[in-house]
This record gives C-alpha cells, sequence and structure tokens, in this order.
C-alpha cells in the first residue's frame, strides 16, 4: 500500500503522528510501495476499487500486517489478521425487492458475523465481549473492541464520515472488522 493511504485512516482526527512503514525495494508500482500495517487500508482500497462495479459489497480478507515498531529491532512483528467489511444494500437488491431489502449495512449486521464466526470456530458466546469505543481512531461513534475473556481479539465498527470520504467512498456506510486471528 502507501504511506498516504494509511494517513487516510487517521483523517478523522486530523492525527498526522509519523508511522514506521517496512518500504520495498523494488515496488511493483507507487502504489504498493510500503507493507500495510492494518488491513483495514486494504479492505478500503478494494472498496474503492469494486464500487466501480457493485453497489453492495460484503469481502473478506485474511493475511498479514507489518509493523516495525512491535518487531525484535531486526524484522518487523507479522501479526495474522481477519478484516471484514460490508457496504451497501443488506440483501441483493432486484425489481421485486421491498422497501426493507433496500436497507443498508450497519453495525449490528457486522457484530452479528463475527459472534457468527466466533461461535462456529467453537468459541463460547459467553466469553466473548465488546466494549463501546466511541469515536475512535478511523471509527465514528458506532465502534467497539471485542475481546475474548481478557484478550484483545480487535475492533468493529463504522467508519468515520471523514475517513470515507478521504477514501472517496462518500456517505456509503462502510461497517469494518479487523481481528486478531491468533486468539481465535
Amino acid at each position: 500500500t502507501t504511506p498516504e493511504n494509511h494517513h487516510k485512516l487517521l483523517a478523522a482526527n486530523g492525527n498526522r503522528a509519523p508511522l514506521a512503514f517496512i518500504e520495498l525495494a523494488n515496488p511493483l508500482s507507487v502504489d504498493r510501495r510500503v507493507m500495510r500495517r492494518d488491513l483495514m487500508v486494504s479492505a478500503l482500497e478494494n472498496l474503492v476499487y469494486n464500487s466501480r462495479y457493485a453497489d453492495r459489497q460484503a469481502i473478506f480478507e485474511i493475511g498479514r500486517v507489518y509493523r516495525p515498531e512491535d518487531g525484535d529491532g531486526t524484522l518487523p512483528d507479522e501479526d495474522r489478521r481477519v478484516c471484514i467489511a460490508l457496504t451497501g444494500s443488506r440483501q441483493p437488491v432486484n425489481y421485486h425487492s421491498s422497501a426493507s431489502d433496500r436497507e443498508d449495512f450497519d453495525f449490528f449486521d457486522l457484530k452479528g458475523m463475527v459472534e457468527t464466526m466466533v461461535s462456529r470456530m467453537g468459541i463460547d458466546p459467553e466469553e466473548v465481549q465488546f466494549q463501546a469505543r466511541p469515536d475512535s481512531t478511523s471509527f465514528g461513534p458506532r465502534c467497539a473492541l471485542v475481546s475474548i475473556g481478557e484478550q484483545r481479539l480487535g475492533v468493529l465498527g463504522e467508519i468515520h464520515p471523514k475517513v470515507r470520504a478521504a477514501f472517496g467512498l462518500g456517505a456509503r456506510r462502510v461497517c469494518i472488522a479487523e481481528l486478531h486471528l491468533a486468539p481465535l
């Protein structure tokens, strides 16, 4: 990805703190010159690219993020994560669709998907906790930290309007969850 796209994630609070990146010596393109620090960047880039073809998108990715400050001084920390991104109508829209079919994905659709995923992995749903975290970096008021017992799993919520605007997604509601795979 690019450092500029990572800084777009911070558009909600205007923070331009310097971030450490792993730079590629011979990148394939200028849009792919650093290793990503968050999967949310890739998810938002994919939503922007695919919005040319479809208004309704429900995507996921499992991959690594690279954080030099968490590494051993020589190599960065390579954390495996899963990211889920939703935008557009909850149901595919066609000629016979009702008004309720035209409702957009929201925070609670994403929360339900995370709860279902965790449950199907054999984790007791009573152990999963969602703690409200309004106005976190990149997210608006509908945001929550997800944990299993005392171990933090990740974050989920609706992307802040300023971040959506920075990526060119306009007024479309975007819901994203980014979770660590190791606890799962």
